[in-house]
Protein backbone atom coordinates (compact mmCIF):
# COMPACT_ATOMS: atom_id res chain seq x y z
CA UNK A 1 0.00 0.00 0.00
CA UNK A 2 1.23 3.07 -0.97
CA UNK A 3 0.42 6.71 0.98
CA UNK A 4 -0.02 9.80 -1.24
CA UNK A 5 -0.50 13.33 -0.13
CA UNK A 6 0.10 15.49 -3.03
CA UNK A 7 -2.57 17.74 -3.67
CA UNK A 8 -3.15 17.06 -7.93
CA UNK A 9 -2.97 13.25 -6.37
CA UNK A 10 -5.45 14.00 -3.85
CA UNK A 11 -7.98 16.05 -6.08
CA UNK A 12 -7.87 12.93 -8.51
CA UNK A 13 -8.61 10.90 -5.68
CA UNK A 14 -12.06 13.03 -4.26
CA UNK A 15 -13.12 13.28 -8.21
CA UNK A 16 -12.56 9.54 -8.00
CA UNK A 17 -14.49 8.88 -4.86
CA UNK A 18 -17.59 10.80 -5.03
CA UNK A 19 -19.36 11.42 -8.12
CA UNK A 20 -21.85 13.85 -8.24
CA UNK A 21 -25.39 12.61 -8.31
CA UNK A 22 -26.26 13.29 -11.95
CA UNK A 23 -23.19 11.14 -13.15
CA UNK A 24 -24.28 8.41 -10.49
CA UNK A 25 -27.91 8.55 -11.74
CA UNK A 26 -26.85 8.42 -15.27
CA UNK A 27 -24.32 5.01 -15.15
CA UNK A 28 -27.20 3.33 -13.01
CA UNK A 29 -29.69 3.70 -15.83
CA UNK A 30 -26.44 2.55 -18.00
CA UNK A 31 -26.78 -0.56 -16.36
CA UNK A 32 -30.16 -0.71 -15.07
CA UNK A 33 -30.66 -4.62 -16.94
CA UNK A 34 -27.36 -5.87 -15.39
CA UNK A 35 -29.03 -8.51 -13.24
CA UNK A 36 -26.59 -8.24 -10.33
CA UNK A 37 -26.91 -8.03 -6.64
CA UNK A 38 -25.17 -7.94 -3.61
CA UNK A 39 -24.74 -9.04 -0.25
CA UNK A 40 -23.17 -7.14 2.31
CA UNK A 41 -21.32 -8.61 5.42
CA UNK A 42 -20.46 -5.98 8.08
CA UNK A 43 -18.67 -6.74 10.69
CA UNK A 44 -20.13 -4.54 13.80
CA UNK A 45 -16.81 -4.98 16.62
CA UNK A 46 -14.53 -4.00 13.86
CA UNK A 47 -16.47 -0.40 14.21
CA UNK A 48 -16.17 -0.14 18.36
CA UNK A 49 -12.69 2.49 18.05
CA UNK A 50 -14.81 4.03 15.01
CA UNK A 51 -18.43 4.66 15.55
CA UNK A 52 -18.79 7.99 12.99
CA UNK A 53 -17.40 5.45 10.28
CA UNK A 54 -20.52 3.11 11.22
CA UNK A 55 -22.82 6.07 10.72
CA UNK A 56 -20.98 6.81 7.25
CA UNK A 57 -21.31 3.45 5.84
CA UNK A 58 -24.98 3.09 6.48
CA UNK A 59 -25.27 6.78 5.60
CA UNK A 60 -23.91 5.89 1.95
CA UNK A 61 -25.34 2.02 1.63
CA UNK A 62 -28.52 3.56 1.80
CA UNK A 63 -27.92 6.11 -0.60
CA UNK A 64 -26.51 4.29 -3.35
CA UNK A 65 -27.99 4.75 -6.63
CA UNK A 66 -27.43 1.16 -7.74
CA UNK A 67 -30.06 -0.12 -4.97
CA UNK A 68 -30.12 -4.36 -5.39
CA UNK A 69 -28.37 -4.97 -2.26
CA UNK A 70 -29.03 -6.72 1.41
CA UNK A 71 -26.85 -5.66 4.35
CA UNK A 72 -26.15 -8.41 6.75
CA UNK A 73 -24.65 -7.02 10.32
CA UNK A 74 -22.45 -9.57 12.13
CA UNK A 75 -23.14 -9.25 15.69
CA UNK A 76 -20.86 -10.84 18.07
CA UNK A 77 -20.82 -11.13 22.36
CA UNK A 78 -18.61 -7.94 23.03
CA UNK A 79 -19.78 -5.40 20.53
CA UNK A 80 -19.91 -1.89 22.26
CA UNK A 81 -22.98 -0.31 23.12
CA UNK A 82 -22.71 2.61 20.97
CA UNK A 83 -22.16 0.11 17.71
CA UNK A 84 -25.15 -1.92 19.00
CA UNK A 85 -27.60 1.55 19.16
CA UNK A 86 -26.55 2.96 16.01
CA UNK A 87 -27.39 -0.59 14.05
CA UNK A 88 -30.15 -0.57 15.58
CA UNK A 89 -31.24 2.29 14.34
CA UNK A 90 -30.04 1.69 11.02
CA UNK A 91 -31.78 -1.81 10.73
CA UNK A 92 -35.42 -0.47 11.44
CA UNK A 93 -35.07 2.25 8.73
CA UNK A 94 -34.75 -0.46 5.87
CA UNK A 95 -36.25 -4.18 5.30
CA UNK A 96 -32.94 -4.71 3.58
CA UNK A 97 -31.03 -5.00 6.67
CA UNK A 98 -30.64 -7.94 9.01
CA UNK A 99 -28.51 -9.32 11.48
CA UNK A 100 -26.45 -12.22 11.89
CA UNK A 101 -26.14 -13.04 16.03
CA UNK A 102 -23.17 -15.52 16.24
CA UNK A 103 -23.00 -15.00 19.47
CA UNK A 104 -19.12 -16.33 20.97
CA UNK A 105 -19.00 -18.13 18.43
CA UNK A 106 -16.75 -15.03 16.97
CA UNK A 107 -17.14 -14.34 13.82
CA UNK A 108 -15.56 -16.64 11.26
CA UNK A 109 -17.89 -19.49 12.17
CA UNK A 110 -20.13 -22.29 10.63
CA UNK A 111 -23.12 -19.50 11.11
CA UNK A 112 -21.21 -17.33 9.00
CA UNK A 113 -20.20 -19.64 6.24
CA UNK A 114 -23.84 -21.02 5.99
CA UNK A 115 -25.27 -17.96 5.15
CA UNK A 116 -22.65 -17.51 2.72
CA UNK A 117 -23.94 -20.47 0.86
CA UNK A 118 -27.40 -19.43 1.30
CA UNK A 119 -27.19 -16.17 -0.50
CA UNK A 120 -28.50 -15.42 -3.59
CA UNK A 121 -26.80 -12.98 -4.46
CA UNK A 122 -24.18 -12.62 -7.13
CA UNK A 123 -21.54 -11.57 -5.23
CA UNK A 124 -20.76 -11.09 -1.54
CA UNK A 125 -19.04 -8.04 -0.15
CA UNK A 126 -16.99 -8.39 2.72
CA UNK A 127 -16.03 -5.53 5.16
CA UNK A 128 -13.85 -6.62 7.88
CA UNK A 129 -12.04 -3.33 8.89
CA UNK A 130 -13.95 0.36 10.07
CA UNK A 131 -14.77 1.65 6.48
CA UNK A 132 -17.36 2.95 4.83
CA UNK A 133 -17.75 3.28 0.81
CA UNK A 134 -17.78 6.41 -1.60
CA UNK A 135 -21.30 6.08 -3.19
CA UNK A 136 -20.72 4.91 -6.23
CA UNK A 137 -18.85 2.17 -4.90
CA UNK A 138 -22.03 -0.61 -5.91
CA UNK A 139 -21.90 0.73 -9.52
CA UNK A 140 -18.25 0.62 -10.12
CA UNK A 141 -18.09 -3.21 -9.17
CA UNK A 142 -21.21 -3.75 -11.49
CA UNK A 143 -19.38 -0.89 -13.86
CA UNK A 144 -16.30 -3.12 -13.83
CA UNK A 145 -18.04 -6.49 -14.33
CA UNK A 146 -20.09 -5.97 -17.03
CA UNK A 147 -18.24 -3.74 -19.39
CA UNK A 148 -14.32 -4.58 -18.74
CA UNK A 149 -13.59 -7.51 -16.79
CA UNK A 150 -15.87 -10.63 -15.62
CA UNK A 151 -13.96 -11.78 -12.08
CA UNK A 152 -14.03 -14.09 -9.01
CA UNK A 153 -12.49 -11.64 -6.75
CA UNK A 154 -12.69 -7.43 -6.93
CA UNK A 155 -11.06 -4.82 -4.25
CA UNK A 156 -10.13 -1.49 -4.72
CA UNK A 157 -8.10 1.87 -3.60
CA UNK A 158 -8.86 3.74 -0.57
CA UNK A 159 -9.45 7.39 0.75
CA UNK A 160 -7.89 8.08 4.42
CA UNK A 161 -10.21 10.89 6.07
CA UNK A 162 -9.19 12.27 9.27
CA UNK A 163 -11.83 12.92 12.53
CA UNK A 164 -13.97 15.34 10.64
CA UNK A 165 -13.91 12.56 7.77
CA UNK A 166 -12.27 15.11 5.16
CA UNK A 167 -9.51 13.18 3.39
CA UNK A 168 -6.09 13.86 3.71
CA UNK A 169 -4.10 10.63 1.33
CA UNK A 170 -4.92 8.13 -1.14
CA UNK A 171 -4.16 4.86 -0.29
CA UNK A 172 -3.14 2.87 -3.10
CA UNK A 173 -2.80 -0.68 -2.79
CA UNK A 174 -0.59 -3.61 -4.46
CA UNK A 175 -1.93 -5.83 -7.12
CA UNK A 176 -2.74 -9.01 -5.99
CA UNK A 177 -0.39 -10.54 -3.96
CA UNK A 178 -0.78 -13.98 -2.38
CA UNK A 179 3.00 -13.99 -0.32
CA UNK A 180 2.02 -10.70 1.15
CA UNK A 181 -1.76 -11.57 1.87
CA UNK A 182 -0.15 -14.23 4.07
CA UNK A 183 0.96 -12.04 6.45
CA UNK A 184 -1.36 -8.81 6.38
CA UNK A 185 -4.38 -7.56 4.76
CA UNK A 186 -3.55 -5.90 1.44
CA UNK A 187 -6.78 -4.89 0.26
CA UNK A 188 -8.06 -2.34 2.67
CA UNK A 189 -10.72 -4.20 4.54
CA UNK A 190 -13.18 -4.46 1.66
CA UNK A 191 -13.23 -6.88 -1.40
CA UNK A 192 -16.32 -8.38 -3.43
CA UNK A 193 -15.93 -12.36 -3.99
CA UNK A 194 -18.11 -14.33 -6.42
CA UNK A 195 -20.87 -15.90 -4.16
CA UNK A 196 -19.64 -19.34 -5.47
CA UNK A 197 -16.08 -19.20 -4.75
CA UNK A 198 -17.04 -18.46 -0.81
CA UNK A 199 -18.48 -21.94 -0.54
CA UNK A 200 -15.05 -23.37 -1.36
CA UNK A 201 -13.53 -22.01 1.82
CA UNK A 202 -14.08 -23.42 5.86
CA UNK A 203 -13.96 -21.22 8.66
CA UNK A 204 -11.39 -21.72 11.56
CA UNK A 205 -12.77 -20.71 14.68
CA UNK A 206 -9.40 -20.38 15.90
CA UNK A 207 -9.06 -17.47 14.18
CA UNK A 208 -11.24 -15.16 16.35
CA UNK A 209 -11.08 -11.42 15.52
CA UNK A 210 -8.42 -11.93 12.44
CA UNK A 211 -11.55 -13.73 10.50
CA UNK A 212 -11.19 -11.23 7.46
CA UNK A 213 -7.18 -11.89 7.19
CA UNK A 214 -8.18 -15.56 7.35
CA UNK A 215 -10.76 -15.71 4.99
CA UNK A 216 -8.82 -13.62 2.39
CA UNK A 217 -5.66 -15.95 2.57
CA UNK A 218 -7.82 -18.96 1.77
CA UNK A 219 -9.47 -17.28 -1.03
CA UNK A 220 -6.03 -16.48 -1.94
CA UNK A 221 -5.15 -20.33 -2.62
CA UNK A 222 -8.11 -21.26 -4.22
CA UNK A 223 -8.85 -18.39 -6.98
CA UNK A 224 -6.46 -17.84 -9.93
CA UNK A 225 -4.54 -14.67 -10.00
CA UNK A 226 -5.93 -13.85 -13.06
CA UNK A 227 -9.74 -14.09 -11.68
CA UNK A 228 -8.81 -11.17 -9.21
CA UNK A 229 -9.33 -7.09 -10.30
CA UNK A 230 -7.91 -4.52 -8.47
CA UNK A 231 -9.98 -1.62 -9.20
CA UNK A 232 -6.74 1.11 -9.16
CA UNK A 233 -9.30 4.05 -7.95
CA UNK A 234 -10.38 4.92 -4.44
CA UNK A 235 -13.76 4.02 -3.46
CA UNK A 236 -13.72 3.78 0.00
CA UNK A 237 -12.86 5.67 2.44
CA UNK A 238 -10.74 4.55 5.93
CA UNK A 239 -9.77 6.68 9.27
CA UNK A 240 -6.10 7.80 9.98
CA UNK A 241 -4.31 5.36 11.67
CA UNK A 242 -6.79 2.51 11.05
CA UNK A 243 -4.87 2.19 7.66
CA UNK A 244 -1.98 -0.11 8.74
CA UNK A 245 -3.10 -3.11 9.11
CA UNK A 246 -2.50 -4.25 12.79
CA UNK A 247 -2.99 -7.76 12.17
CA UNK A 248 0.00 -9.30 10.82
CA UNK A 249 0.82 -13.27 10.56
CA UNK A 250 4.21 -14.66 9.19
CA UNK A 251 5.15 -17.24 6.53
CA UNK A 252 4.91 -20.57 7.22
CA UNK A 253 8.07 -21.79 9.05
CA UNK A 254 10.36 -24.32 7.58
CA UNK A 255 12.72 -26.69 9.12
CA UNK A 256 15.28 -28.02 6.58
CA UNK A 257 18.05 -26.30 5.88
CA UNK A 258 19.10 -27.18 2.33
CA UNK A 259 22.62 -26.01 1.33
CA UNK A 260 23.17 -22.32 -0.43
CA UNK A 261 26.34 -22.25 -2.71
CA UNK A 262 27.42 -18.63 -2.09
CA UNK A 263 28.53 -17.32 -5.54
CA UNK A 264 30.61 -14.11 -5.27
CA UNK A 265 32.25 -12.80 -8.21
CA UNK A 266 36.01 -10.63 -7.73
CA UNK A 267 38.89 -9.61 -8.70
CA UNK A 268 41.19 -8.85 -6.40
CA UNK A 269 39.34 -6.50 -3.51
CA UNK A 270 41.07 -8.10 -0.69
CA UNK A 271 39.61 -5.98 1.88
CA UNK A 272 35.92 -6.95 0.52
CA UNK A 273 36.49 -10.40 0.18
CA UNK A 274 37.67 -10.51 4.12
CA UNK A 275 34.65 -8.40 5.09
CA UNK A 276 32.24 -10.57 2.77
CA UNK A 277 33.89 -14.10 4.69
CA UNK A 278 34.09 -12.28 8.06
CA UNK A 279 29.73 -11.86 7.34
CA UNK A 280 29.42 -15.28 5.74
CA UNK A 281 31.86 -17.21 8.32
CA UNK A 282 31.06 -15.31 11.90
CA UNK A 283 27.68 -13.51 11.30
CA UNK A 284 25.22 -15.31 9.35
CA UNK A 285 23.18 -17.87 11.59
CA UNK A 286 22.83 -20.51 8.78
CA UNK A 287 24.74 -23.98 9.24
CA UNK A 288 24.90 -25.05 5.49
CA UNK A 289 26.89 -22.84 2.84
CA UNK A 290 29.31 -23.89 0.15
CA UNK A 291 31.12 -20.78 -0.58
CA UNK A 292 32.54 -20.10 -4.41
CA UNK A 293 34.70 -17.63 -5.08
CA UNK A 294 34.96 -16.39 -8.57
CA UNK A 295 38.32 -15.21 -9.34
CA UNK A 296 38.27 -13.26 -12.15
CA UNK A 297 41.89 -12.89 -12.42
CA UNK A 298 43.19 -11.61 -9.34
CA UNK A 299 46.62 -10.03 -9.60
CA UNK A 300 48.09 -9.35 -6.06
CA UNK A 301 49.92 -11.51 -3.80
CA UNK A 302 48.41 -10.77 -0.60
CA UNK A 303 44.81 -11.68 -2.23
CA UNK A 304 46.31 -14.87 -4.00
CA UNK A 305 47.64 -15.61 -0.79
CA UNK A 306 44.18 -14.89 0.81
CA UNK A 307 42.42 -17.25 -1.43
CA UNK A 308 44.83 -20.01 -0.65
CA UNK A 309 44.53 -20.08 2.53
CA UNK A 310 40.66 -19.94 2.35
CA UNK A 311 40.39 -22.66 -0.19
CA UNK A 312 42.13 -25.26 2.36
CA UNK A 313 38.41 -24.87 4.15
CA UNK A 314 36.18 -27.74 3.06
CA UNK A 315 33.31 -25.39 2.84
CA UNK A 316 35.24 -23.28 0.25
CA UNK A 317 36.13 -23.32 -3.04
CA UNK A 318 38.08 -20.75 -5.49
CA UNK A 319 37.17 -20.74 -9.11
CA UNK A 320 40.02 -19.28 -10.95
CA UNK A 321 38.74 -17.64 -14.29
CA UNK A 322 40.99 -15.89 -16.69
CA UNK A 323 38.46 -14.09 -18.83
CA UNK A 324 37.12 -10.89 -19.96
CA UNK A 325 34.39 -9.66 -17.01
CA UNK A 326 31.11 -10.87 -17.63
CA UNK A 327 28.96 -11.59 -14.99
CA UNK A 328 26.00 -13.33 -16.59
CA UNK A 329 28.57 -16.33 -17.47
CA UNK A 330 31.27 -16.36 -14.40
CA UNK A 331 28.10 -16.75 -12.64
CA UNK A 332 26.72 -19.76 -14.85
CA UNK A 333 30.03 -21.34 -15.12
CA UNK A 334 29.82 -21.15 -11.71
CA UNK A 335 26.37 -22.18 -10.82
CA UNK A 336 27.32 -24.99 -12.85
CA UNK A 337 29.90 -25.99 -10.45
CA UNK A 338 28.15 -25.82 -7.37
CA UNK A 339 27.13 -28.18 -4.75
CA UNK A 340 24.48 -26.46 -3.27
CA UNK A 341 20.56 -27.17 -3.66
CA UNK A 342 20.07 -23.05 -3.67
CA UNK A 343 22.17 -20.29 -5.14
CA UNK A 344 23.15 -17.00 -3.74
CA UNK A 345 24.40 -14.65 -6.29
CA UNK A 346 26.07 -12.33 -4.39
CA UNK A 347 28.41 -9.36 -4.69
CA UNK A 348 31.85 -8.76 -2.86
CA UNK A 349 31.05 -5.57 -1.44
CA UNK A 350 28.06 -7.17 0.52
CA UNK A 351 28.25 -6.08 4.56
CA UNK A 352 26.36 -8.64 6.84
CA UNK A 353 24.71 -7.14 9.90
CA UNK A 354 21.71 -9.51 10.78
CA UNK A 355 22.68 -13.01 11.90
CA UNK A 356 18.81 -14.16 10.46
CA UNK A 357 19.54 -12.47 6.87
CA UNK A 358 19.86 -15.73 4.79
CA UNK A 359 17.34 -17.76 6.98
CA UNK A 360 14.39 -15.09 5.94
CA UNK A 361 15.93 -15.64 2.53
CA UNK A 362 15.20 -19.04 2.64
CA UNK A 363 12.25 -19.31 4.36
CA UNK A 364 10.79 -17.01 2.22
CA UNK A 365 11.90 -18.70 -1.06
CA UNK A 366 10.22 -22.24 -0.23
CA UNK A 367 7.38 -21.44 1.53
CA UNK A 368 6.28 -18.90 -1.25
CA UNK A 369 7.54 -21.30 -4.05
CA UNK A 370 9.19 -18.83 -5.29
CA UNK A 371 11.81 -18.31 -8.49
CA UNK A 372 14.13 -15.68 -6.90
CA UNK A 373 14.17 -13.48 -3.85
CA UNK A 374 15.90 -10.78 -3.26
CA UNK A 375 16.81 -8.75 0.34
CA UNK A 376 16.45 -5.10 1.64
CA UNK A 377 19.54 -3.46 0.78
CA UNK A 378 21.17 -0.61 2.75
CA UNK A 379 23.79 2.28 1.91
CA UNK A 380 26.54 2.23 4.12
CA UNK A 381 25.10 5.88 5.66
CA UNK A 382 21.70 4.06 6.43
CA UNK A 383 19.77 4.84 3.24
CA UNK A 384 17.92 2.25 1.46
CA UNK A 385 19.63 1.29 -1.57
CA UNK A 386 17.41 -1.33 -2.64
CA UNK A 387 13.95 -2.47 -1.59
CA UNK A 388 13.13 -4.28 -4.92
CA UNK A 389 13.55 -2.86 -8.68
CA UNK A 390 10.19 -1.56 -10.87
CA UNK A 391 10.73 -1.94 -14.56
CA UNK A 392 9.44 -0.01 -17.19
CA UNK A 393 10.10 2.56 -20.08
CA UNK A 394 9.96 5.33 -17.24
CA UNK A 395 12.61 3.80 -15.72
CA UNK A 396 14.88 3.35 -18.69
CA UNK A 397 14.53 -0.38 -18.22
CA UNK A 398 14.78 -0.87 -14.35
CA UNK A 399 14.80 1.31 -11.28
CA UNK A 400 15.51 0.73 -7.40
CA UNK A 401 12.63 0.94 -5.57
CA UNK A 402 12.70 3.00 -2.06
CA UNK A 403 16.45 4.42 -3.86
CA UNK A 404 18.35 6.73 -1.16
CA UNK A 405 14.85 6.71 0.94
CA UNK A 406 15.57 6.70 5.38
CA UNK A 407 14.77 3.24 6.53
CA UNK A 408 11.86 4.77 8.10
CA UNK A 409 10.70 5.02 4.69
CA UNK A 410 9.47 1.45 4.69
CA UNK A 411 6.68 2.30 6.75
CA UNK A 412 5.34 5.67 6.11
CA UNK A 413 5.56 4.92 2.18
CA UNK A 414 3.12 1.65 3.30
CA UNK A 415 5.49 -1.06 1.78
CA UNK A 416 6.29 -2.62 5.05
CA UNK A 417 8.43 -5.44 5.86
CA UNK A 418 7.04 -8.30 4.28
CA UNK A 419 7.88 -10.60 1.87
CA UNK A 420 6.24 -9.60 -1.14
CA UNK A 421 6.02 -9.79 -4.54
CA UNK A 422 7.62 -7.78 -6.95
CA UNK A 423 8.59 -7.42 -10.52
CA UNK A 424 12.44 -7.88 -10.62
CA UNK A 425 15.20 -8.05 -7.25
CA UNK A 426 18.78 -6.77 -7.97
CA UNK A 427 21.55 -10.22 -8.31
CA UNK A 428 23.82 -8.37 -5.83
CA UNK A 429 22.01 -10.28 -3.24
CA UNK A 430 19.55 -13.16 -4.86
CA UNK A 431 18.64 -16.38 -3.95
CA UNK A 432 17.23 -19.21 -6.32
CA UNK A 433 16.76 -22.22 -6.98
CA UNK A 434 19.85 -24.30 -8.93
CA UNK A 435 18.00 -27.11 -10.97
CA UNK A 436 15.85 -24.19 -11.61
CA UNK A 437 18.72 -21.43 -12.52
CA UNK A 438 20.57 -24.50 -14.71
CA UNK A 439 17.02 -25.30 -16.37
CA UNK A 440 16.54 -21.58 -17.75
CA UNK A 441 20.31 -21.82 -18.51
CA UNK A 442 20.98 -19.21 -16.36
CA UNK A 443 21.79 -15.37 -16.60
CA UNK A 444 21.33 -14.25 -20.59
CA UNK A 445 25.44 -13.85 -21.84
CA UNK A 446 24.89 -11.22 -23.92
CA UNK A 447 23.75 -8.77 -20.80
CA UNK A 448 27.71 -8.53 -19.45
CA UNK A 449 27.12 -6.37 -16.72
CA UNK A 450 23.60 -4.50 -16.33
CA UNK A 451 20.33 -6.14 -16.21
CA UNK A 452 20.87 -9.66 -16.20
CA UNK A 453 19.29 -10.45 -12.97
CA UNK A 454 16.08 -8.53 -14.03
CA UNK A 455 16.04 -10.27 -17.62
CA UNK A 456 16.38 -13.52 -15.21
CA UNK A 457 13.35 -11.77 -12.78
CA UNK A 458 11.33 -11.40 -15.76
CA UNK A 459 12.07 -15.32 -17.58
CA UNK A 460 10.82 -16.59 -14.36
CA UNK A 461 7.81 -14.68 -14.66
CA UNK A 462 6.78 -15.44 -17.66
CA UNK A 463 7.01 -19.05 -16.43
CA UNK A 464 4.72 -18.52 -13.52
CA UNK A 465 7.49 -18.10 -10.55
CA UNK A 466 7.27 -15.44 -7.95
CA UNK A 467 10.09 -13.03 -7.01
CA UNK A 468 9.70 -11.50 -3.91
CA UNK A 469 11.36 -8.75 -1.94
CA UNK A 470 12.49 -10.10 1.65
CA UNK A 471 12.85 -6.87 3.71
CA UNK A 472 13.39 -8.68 7.01
CA UNK A 473 16.85 -10.03 5.11
CA UNK A 474 18.82 -6.25 5.55
CA UNK A 475 22.54 -5.94 4.24
CA UNK A 476 24.81 -3.25 3.75
CA UNK A 477 26.04 -2.72 0.01
CA UNK A 478 29.01 -0.82 -0.91
CA UNK A 479 27.33 -0.04 -4.08
CA UNK A 480 29.91 -0.76 -7.18
CA UNK A 481 33.20 -0.38 -5.00
CA UNK A 482 34.76 -2.41 -7.66
CA UNK A 483 32.90 -1.54 -11.00
CA UNK A 484 33.76 1.59 -13.54
CA UNK A 485 30.94 3.82 -14.37
CA UNK A 486 28.53 2.98 -17.37
CA UNK A 487 28.81 6.36 -18.55
CA UNK A 488 32.77 6.17 -18.95
CA UNK A 489 33.31 6.42 -22.75
CA UNK A 490 34.85 2.45 -23.21
CA UNK A 491 32.06 1.28 -21.35
CA UNK A 492 29.11 3.57 -22.80
CA UNK A 493 28.66 1.34 -26.31
CA UNK A 494 28.03 -1.90 -24.11
CA UNK A 495 25.98 0.05 -21.75
CA UNK A 496 23.78 1.36 -24.68
CA UNK A 497 23.32 -1.89 -26.24
CA UNK A 498 22.23 -3.56 -23.08
CA UNK A 499 19.32 -1.33 -22.73
CA UNK A 500 18.77 -1.51 -26.01
CA UNK A 501 18.45 -6.23 -25.78
CA UNK A 502 15.76 -5.44 -22.55
CA UNK A 503 14.36 -2.77 -24.63
CA UNK A 504 13.20 -5.53 -27.71
CA UNK A 505 13.02 -8.83 -25.91
CA UNK A 506 10.48 -7.10 -23.27
CA UNK A 507 8.44 -4.06 -24.89
CA UNK A 508 5.77 -5.57 -23.79
CA UNK A 509 6.37 -5.91 -20.14
CA UNK A 510 8.22 -2.22 -20.09
CA UNK A 511 4.97 -0.49 -21.18
CA UNK A 512 4.19 -0.86 -16.81
CA UNK A 513 5.31 -3.08 -14.34
CA UNK A 514 2.59 -5.35 -13.10
CA UNK A 515 3.37 -5.04 -10.17
CA UNK A 516 3.37 -1.78 -9.15
CA UNK A 517 0.71 0.64 -8.93
CA UNK A 518 -0.30 2.58 -12.49
CA UNK A 519 -1.21 5.55 -10.69
CA UNK A 520 2.75 5.87 -9.46
CA UNK A 521 5.24 7.02 -11.45
CA UNK A 522 8.32 3.94 -12.56
CA UNK A 523 10.81 6.80 -13.23
CA UNK A 524 10.78 7.69 -9.41
CA UNK A 525 12.29 5.85 -7.21
CA UNK A 526 9.65 5.88 -4.17
CA UNK A 527 5.55 6.25 -4.40
CA UNK A 528 5.65 9.34 -6.71
CA UNK A 529 2.43 9.87 -7.82
CA UNK A 530 2.58 10.31 -12.50
CA UNK A 531 3.22 13.47 -13.73
CA UNK A 532 -0.27 13.11 -16.06
CA UNK A 533 -2.40 11.74 -13.00
CA UNK A 534 -4.33 15.17 -13.32
CA UNK A 535 -5.32 14.27 -16.93
CA UNK A 536 -5.94 10.61 -16.22
CA UNK A 537 -9.48 9.12 -16.86
CA UNK A 538 -11.99 8.39 -13.63
CA UNK A 539 -13.64 5.38 -12.86
CA UNK A 540 -16.41 6.61 -14.83
CA UNK A 541 -14.60 7.36 -18.28
CA UNK A 542 -14.04 4.99 -20.71
CA UNK A 543 -10.34 4.04 -19.59
CA UNK A 544 -6.96 4.23 -21.52
CA UNK A 545 -5.32 0.50 -21.85
CA UNK A 546 -2.94 1.22 -18.98
CA UNK A 547 -5.34 1.50 -16.70
CA UNK A 548 -6.79 -1.36 -16.92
Amino acid sequence: MARIRDAEALKWGNGNFDLDRETLNHLVSRDADASLSFDIFLDLKAYQSAPEMLVEAFDRLLSQPFQDWHLVLLRGDQAAEKVTEIADFYAVQDDRITALDLGNHGIWSLALAERFHSSGADFCVLIGKPVYPSKGFLQAIVQEHRHYRKSMLYYCDAVEVDDALNIEALLLNKPWDQTLLQQRDATGGVVVVDRDILARVQPDGRQGDRWYHDLLVQLSRVIPAPQVTHLPYPLVAVKGGEAVDHERGTLPAVSAHPMVSVIIPTRDGLALMQKVFEGLEQVTNYPNLEIIVIDNGSEKPETLEFFAEKAKQAHVRILRIDAPFNFSSLNNQAAEAANGELLLFLNNDIEMTDPEWLGHMVTALQSANAGAVGALLYYPDGRIQHAGAVIGAEAGVATHLGLKEEPVWMDTSGMGMEAQELSAVTAACMLTPRDLFLSMKGFDPALQVAYNDVDYCLRLRELGRKVLIVPKATLIHHESATRTDDLNPENRERALAEVARMQTRWFNSLRRDPQFHPCLSMAAPGFTPREDLRYRPYWHVDRVPDML
